[in-house]
């Protein structure tokens, strides 16, 4: 059962005055459903019927440029662990585009044609998420809102007043954005900005319409504490908990320290981080969140949303460094960007990078990998391991490493994997136990992966006696 609220839709064709109603509803599985309405308003009251779901068997999960398909997929969801998990089972690792803030803003296109072109763009790149804010008045730019009115002063004066036209524009720019694979990170308000809007009736506006998407998680607020307590943004988050029925993974981004975000540690209206910090790179903070998400007794996804300062596009190795940093620190990752005339084309190679990154992980159990440091003796590098099965090492800067894999006999497959281009060097078979010894091809940097060999793995048997 869901109970789904409905919004008005003008005419139905982007007026503003009309009698249309509607309900988007998402449903999770094949058969048979029923609706009944329930409304203070006599003509949309007890209004009942059924409509059929097909099922969605033999459906591919994966586009054809990668990234899911969500119509497969179904929810991305909060499991308790350290990623979103899709409800057919399939973890999600974001590598995601921070900016512009401003997509949704007619022309806003990131230096293409069409919001449609720079989302491609991005999809071909390996990225699978993108940043998007509703409400920025007062805030940075100033230049988008869900309201009647299309100056700052007519949008307050009517903040009870949908734009339904522009709503509908955003329903067919996320639409577009999901048909693609990206997954809709959805920023409720922008930093400083105005806090004097209705936000029971924006949140159940945005709910009404939005949370049909799969793809898609909720972001409270930007920077909250410029504005806000950490008791406001748990209120906040209550109330948007309760209007969505499909529970969408809910965060908040803050600005300082990230002890400005341990408020929310265990609380279960929060399913993952959204971390801005100023280090560079994050590796020690990834793993320390690793293991913070934990022992607040509610493991949570780590995702750093804006890390360290804006960095240009010619800072290509410097973002290179800080994703790997990230991602072998067990954490998710969003690019913070400063976006020029040219867009999205000019980090086009820091988007392959991350996108590169990402990929390869994915084709890892990286959800059952953990940081592990420790385990390097000796040289520079940041390890993630699921122990006796995969270990995964990142040089920054090439040189010698050594490498404890504990004390199983296993066989292992080592490569080095070029993060800059996706070339693969292949070295030889190592057998687990002691330590051994790698040196990286040059002072680039370079990822070691060892991956057991499951033709050798020590056969184990179980012996039953009678009692």
């Amino acid at each position: 059962v869901y109970t789904i609220p409905a919004f008005y839709d003008g005419d139905g064709e982007g007026g503003l005055d009309g009698n249309v109603w509607k309900a988007r509803f998402s449903p999770d599985e094949a058969g048979t459903w029923t609706y009944l309405t329930s409304s203070d308003e006599s003509s949309l009251d007890v209004l009942s019927g059924s409509f059929q779901v097909s099922s969605n068997a033999g459906c591919q999960s994966t586009l054809s440029n990668g990234l899911p398909n969500f119509t497969c997929t179904g929810r991305l969801e909060y499991v308790g662990e350290h990623y979103l998990q899709f409800h057919n089972g399939d973890y999600w690792l974001k590598g995601g585009a921070n900016e512009p803030e401003d997509f949704l803003v007619p022309g806003v296109n990131a230096g293409f044609s069409s919001k449609q072109a720079a989302v491609d763009f991005l999809a071909n790149k390996g990225i699978n998420s993108i940043y998007l804010m509703l409400d920025n008045i007062d805030g940075d730019r100033k230049n988008i809102w869900p309201w009647v009115g299309d100056t700052q002063a007519e949008a307050k004066i009517n903040h009870e007043r949908f734009d339904v036209a522009r709503l509908a524009e955003w329903e067919d720019i996320f639409e577009m954005i999901q048909q693609r694979g990206l997954v809709l990170h959805i920023v409720f308000e922008d930093d400083s900005a105005w806090t004097g809007f209705n936000r029971q009736m924006y949140y159940r506006e945005m709910v009404a319409r939005f949370s049909h998407f799969n793809g898609l998680f909720w972001n409270l607020a930007e920077e909250y504490n410029e504005v806000y307590s950490a008791n406001q943004m748990k209120s906040y988050a209550q109330i948007l908990n309760d209007l969505d029925a499909y529970d969408h993974p809910l965060t908040v981004h803050q600005q300082g320290g990230l002890t400005n975000w341990e408020p929310f540690l265990g609380d279960s209206n929060f399913d993952l981080t959204s971390l801005q910090t100023s280090s560079e790179p994050q590796n020690n903070a990834a793993a320390d969140w690793f293991k913070k998400v934990e022992d607040a007794g509610r493991t949570i996804p780590v995702a750093f949303d804006e890390s360290t300062r804006l960095l240009n596009a010619a800072e290509r190795d410097k973002f290179r460094h800080i994703a790997w940093s990230i991602y072998t620190g067990g954490a998710n990752y969003e690019a913070y960007t400063r976006l020029g005339s040219a867009g999205f084309q000019e980090y086009g190679q820091v988007f392959a990078d991350i996108g590169r990154a990402r990929i390869f992980l994915s084709r890892l159990d990286f959800q059952k990998m953990s940081p592990a440091n420790d385990l390097l003796t000796s040289g520079g590098g940041y390890v993630l391991a699921e122990m006796g099965e995969t270990y995964l090492v990142y040089l920054h800067a090439g040189g010698s490493i050594k490498l404890v894999l504990g004390d199983d006999e296993n066989k292992y497959d080592p490569i080095w994997f070029n993060p800059r281009d996706g070339d693969i060097i292949e070295i030889g078979q190592v057998y687990g136990g002691g330590e051994l010894e790698f040196n990286a091809p040059d002072a680039n940097d370079w990822v070691l992966l060892l991956r057991v060999d499951q033709s050798t793995r020590p056969e184990i048997c179980l012996l039953y006696t009678s009692p």
